[in-house]
């Protein structure tokens, strides 16, 4: 957890509570104080810098103490009394003068889920711009899909300031419904374009312009069994780790262990993780979609498509469902295949840093090239915050938006394990549970790979079609992977659908 910033007038409102609450702790304690003795010696004279000195710094531990007893308070609060506290708070706001500004969020409410930053961030950025009181609206305040929230919001002529999101803004843009924030970053001084790493805000940005602020992600990234690879003599160091496809594959034949048609030891699935594929296809040499048009079929996508399929048949007897059945593989969670220790090899998002299971030891390393591939490359799962149109508070809804993706990064980092994207991040910052899990010298050779590698994130998340292009390529390579056609009549006919659904989107805009 990050050292609490106290502003200037909430230290001075706590220092007046300490003060008086001092001050009534004497009066009840006082005893009588006896008579001084006769001396003949001067008075010695009072260090008032050094007395002032102290006196400020107990001021200062009893306004963090008394802070952090409010806070203690509200986390035991429940929903509905948060709620109640929160509608208080707006009510005090807007009789103080201050702007009230909405943030409609993904996520839920530190009620919800305690280990969330929204809480700390929010504290902080409102301690920082007193002028501003930020009303946290939770995905979970409403029923139906996060999307159709937002839609719903903006149809009504009601839209929040600002949204806190996991998908890109690019099909609200298209649609009029997103406010391109380029004007605001340019004049600036710290939310313009060079704050970020480019790959990360080039997932921001369509038809010339930049539809949101980027706050951090996950790089897909391989994650390893330290011990049973060891086990087998074989070298966990990054560097002597696959680097191919096709050492991963001599690995995984090593690794697989069937009895019957049960799944003892599972190697690499690389296939599994639909969010992935953009970066493994831009790895075999091939890609989905450049920024402005798809290219599903393109000859090294159909490629690794077959590739995957010859995967299946050579060490999971050629049939996806048996496999799907022995569990959820690449996934390193504790209820996945890799969190129970079935499956050795996988990959998965670098937000796994912390949710392997503790006693599970692992390494991590690059994605591996395909079999024409000549570089390495990723896919990355983002979060993200933009301004719909109509938003009332734009100014002070960039601000938040700014001090999110900056500052509000470390509070975020130290408590979920997704990749900062802010260049000034501080270097010599890892998160507290990956430091508990790993040692602080582990997890801070961890957070620079992660952050190194922000280099190689692909272009994705951009499309003004994405959720749609996603659900049909999904089927179409779904299909062959089960066999019900070819690799290029399944990609082939993906192109063609979802093509044709970008040029709808493009002409009604």
């Amino acid at each position: 957890m990050g050292k609490s910033a106290i502003s200037r007038r909430r230290f001075l409102q706590l220092m007046g509570l300490s003060a008086a609450s001092g001050a009534l702790a004497a009066c009840a304690g006082a005893t009588p104080a006896q008579a001084p003795a006769a001396t003949s010696a001067p008075a010695a004279t009072p260090n008032i810098a050094a007395t002032e000195a102290v006196l400020a710094a107990q001021a200062t531990e009893a306004a963090i103490a008394m802070q952090a007893r409010a806070e203690e308070e509200i986390f035991k609060m429940t929903a509905e009394q948060y709620a109640a506290m929160v509608e208080q708070n707006v009510a005090k706001a807007l009789q103080e003068g201050k702007t009230v500004i909405e943030m409609l969020s993904a996520y839920g409410t530190i009620i919800e889920d305690k280990t969330q930053p929204h809480f700390w961030i929010l504290r902080n950025f409102m301690q920082k711009h007193p002028e501003i009181y930020v009303r946290y609206s939770p995905s979970s305040a409403y029923t139906g899909a996060f999307n159709e929230v937002i839609m719903m919001r903006i149809a009504s002529g009601d839209p929040p300031d600002c949204i806190l999101h996991y998908s890109a803004p690019i099909a609200y843009a298209a649609r009029g419904t997103c406010r391109p924030l380029d004007d605001l970053m340019d004049v600036h001084p710290v939310g313009n374009k060079d704050a970020w790493e480019k790959s990360a805000l080039a997932q921001l940005q369509w038809n010339g312009k930049t539809w949101g602020v980027p706050l951090n992600g996950s790089q897909n990234a391989m994650f390893y069994n330290v011990e049973v690879l060891e086990a087998r003599g074989i070298s966990t160091k990054r560097e002597d780790l696959p680097k191919t496809l096709d050492e991963l594959l001599e690995l995984s034949q090593a690794l697989t262990e069937w009895d019957g048609d049960t799944l003892k030891v599972a190697g690499y699935t690389p296939f599994e993780g639909n969010w992935s594929w953009p970066g493994k296809m831009v790895a075999n040499g091939g890609i989905i979609w450049d920024g402005e048009k798809y290219t599903i079929n393109h000859e090294k996508n159909v490629e690794l498509v077959e590739y995957w399929i010859s995967w299946i048949d050579k060490l999971y007897k050629g049939d996806i469902d048996l496999l799907r059945a022995q569990g959820t593989m690449n996934n390193t969670y504790p209820e996945g295949a890799f969190g129970l220790g079935i499956q050795v090899v996988c990959d998965d998002g670098l937000w796994s840093l912390t949710h392997v299971p503790p006693e599970r030891k692992y390494e991590v390393s690059v994605m591996p090239t395909g079999p024409s591939g000549t570089r390495h490359a990723t896919s990355n799962w983002p979060n993200m915050m933009f301004i719909p149109t109509g938003a009332k508070h734009v100014k002070e809804a960039f601000e938040l938006c700014v001090y999110y993706g900056t500052e509000g990064q470390i509070e975020w980092w130290h408590r979920w394990s997704d990749v900062p994207y802010w260049k000034d991040f501080p270097a010599d910052v890892a998160p507290q549970d990956l430091i508990a899990r790993v040692g602080e010298a582990k997890a801070l050779e961890l957070t620079r790979f992660a952050r190194e590698y922000a280099s190689e994130i692909v272009v994705q998340w951009n499309s003004p079609v994405e959720d749609f292009a996603t659900d049909e390529i999904y089927r179409a390579v779904d299909s062959a992977l089960h066999k019900q056609q070819s690799a290029k009549a399944a990609l082939d006919a993906a192109q063609e659908i979802v093509s044709a659904k970008l040029q709808e989107v493009i002409t009604g805009a």
